[in-house]
C-alpha cells in the first residue's frame, strides 16, 4: 500500500513539473518491463540450481510461518531443511503430506543451501518459458510504442 501512495506522490509530483502524461507512462512500462527482466532472472537462476542439485529422499515435516507467508520444511538424514520457494497456502492440505517422502532437489555450499520440492521445480519450470514470453512480447510492445 504504501508503495502505490508513494508512487502517486512520484507521478503527481512529475505532472506539476509538467511532465508529459505519455512520458510518465512509458517510464511505467519500462519500470514494469525491468521487473518482467528480474522475474524471468529468477526462474531461470532457480533452474540452474534445480539442476545443479542433487536428488534426496526427504519427509515432509511441517509448515514454518514466516512473516506473511510460510515455508514448507523438509527434514533429510535427520536435518530440517528449509524449501526456497514459499508454500502454496490454497491447496497446503493436498500438496504436502507429513506421512509420505517425497524427492527434492538440495543445492549445498558449505552453509549455505537451497532445496527445492516437486512444487517449487513445477513453479519454476512454468515460470522460466512464461517470463521469458512476457519479456519478449513487453519489449516488442515497448519498441512500437517508441516508433
Amino acid at each position: 500500500m504504501e508503495i502505490l501512495i508513494a508512487a502517486a506522490i512520484i507521478i503527481l509530483l512529475l505532472l506539476i513539473l509538467g511532465v508529459s502524461i505519455w512520458t510518465i507512462m512509458t517510464g511505467i512500462l519500462w519500470i514494469m518491463a525491468i521487473l518482467l527482466v528480474l522475474m524471468a532472472w529468477f526462474f531461470l537462476i532457480s533452474l540452474f540450481f534445480i539442476v545443479a542439485g542433487k536428488p534426496h529422499d526427504a519427509q515432509f515435516v511441517r509448515i514454518h510461518k514466516q512473516r506473511k507467508w510460510g515455508t514448507a520444511v523438509y527434514l533429510i538424514d535427520g536435518k530440517e531443511y528449509l524449501n526456497w520457494y514459499p508454500a502454496e497456502f490454497i491447496f497446503q492440505n493436498k500438496i504436502y503430506h507429513e506421512d509420505r517422502t517425497c524427492r527434492v532437489r538440495l543445492w549445498q555450499c558449505k552453509r549455505f543451501h537451497l532445496l527445492f520440492d516437486w512444487y517449487s521445480i513445477l513453479i519454476a519450470a512454468i515460470g522460466v518459458p512464461l517470463s521469458a514470453i512476457g519479456v519478449v512480447l513487453f519489449c516488442y510492445v515497448l519498441m512500437q510504442l517508441m516508433v
